[in-house]
């Protein structure tokens, strides 16, 4: 018999930043996936894509 809560689930209060950074993270391991195939998929290799892109984002060269 599945538990019961006492009281009703808070409302979501994270900011929308969040569902990008969601999106993000899932975009990295769809593009190594593709890339490299399932067996070289960890969480340090997205991590790693996911700075490698925030770095050339931040680097890019910006119209004044």
């Amino acid at each position: 018999m599945p538990a019961t809560r006492s009281q009703p689930r808070r409302p979501h209060s994270g900011s929308r930043r969040d569902e990008v950074a969601r999106l993000a993270v899932l975009h990295a391991a769809d593009d190594l996936l593709a890339e490299h195939g399932f067996g070289d998929l960890t969480g340090s290799t997205i991590s790693r894509d996911l700075v490698d892109a925030l770095v050339d984002d931040l680097l890019r060269p910006r119209p004044n």
